[in-house]
């Protein structure tokens, strides 16, 4: 299993979600996308370094990430 550490989430929309941001390894691990509905998982989203980078270090990629999670809470709410 992999060890995934802590790093500065990217700024994105305001949202009722808690977003956490985290690194595999080292410099060039995949990152992790989380978010939380309170203490509730709801979605996660994993990216190659390269494409992170690639991606303005993740800022890109928020507001896809955001939707999805938004949509996937709708979903468990259902």
């Amino acid at each position: 299993m992999s060890t995934f550490h802590p790093r500065a989430t990217p700024p994105h929309k305001p949202t009722t979600l808690r977003v956490v941001c985290e690194a595999e390894g080292g410099r060039k691990g995949r990152r992790r996308l989380t978010a939380y509905d309170g203490k509730r998982w709801v979605a996660s989203s994993y990216s190659a370094w390269n494409v992170w980078e690639g991606h303005c270090c993740g800022q890109l990629l928020m507001d896809d990430f955001l939707a999805y999670a938004e949509r996937q809470t709708a979903a468990q709410a259902a």
